[in-house]
């Protein structure tokens, strides 16, 4: 199971990029620069990565959990 420290680092982390490229994007000049480029490929792996912790960390374990009916 993965650590909700892990899950909290991941977020900052996309948080942080999210806020550079917003930033940087509202920018034409710097759109086409070398390292918005970069930081945007980080900002994809970082959130498929987190995507991928979630989907088979996360919900593979709540759904196996059965449920009470009602």
């Amino acid at each position: 199971m993965v650590s909700y420290e892990s899950l909290h680092q991941q977020n900052h982390k996309i948080t942080e990029l999210t806020n550079i490229l917003q930033h940087l994007l509202g920018d034409r000049s710097l759109c086409d620069s070398a390292v918005t480029c970069d930081l945007f490929f980080d900002y994809v792996a970082a959130v498929k990565e987190h995507m991928a912790v979630t989907d088979s960390e996360m919900y593979s374990t709540v759904v196996l959990v059965p449920t009470s009916r009602w």
